[in-house]
């Protein structure tokens, strides 16, 4: 069984990268509003707090999921976005593979 995934707290001169909080509920509340994110990340098309708390919580489980899965392909134009259809990378979990 492989440790948990800590997500470190990275910091530079110009930028800063974190996890996800409920602090930054007001920031996701107003991205929902741009017609275009939603339909290009999986930031909720709604904002009410359910919406947005859901959000959150499919950011955490990515990271703890995430450990481990290597890219395995792309699956072209699987998705519809807009009007357009595009690719989207596929993941896998390897066993035995470090």
């Amino acid at each position: 069984m492989t440790a948990p995934l800590i997500l470190p707290t990275l910091v530079g001169d110009a930028v800063g990268l974190r996890a996800f909080t409920t602090a930054d509920l007001p920031t996701i509340r107003e991205a929902t509003t741009d017609p275009l994110v939603p339909l290009i990340t999986s930031v909720p098309a709604h904002g009410d707090d359910d919406a947005c708390l859901a959000f959150l919580a499919r950011q955490s489980d990515r990271m703890a999921t995430g450990a481990g899965f290597v890219r395995e392909g792309l699956l072209r134009s699987r998705e519809t976005v807009g009007d357009a259809r595009r690719d989207v990378d596929m993941y896998a979990l390897v066993v035995g593979q470090d």
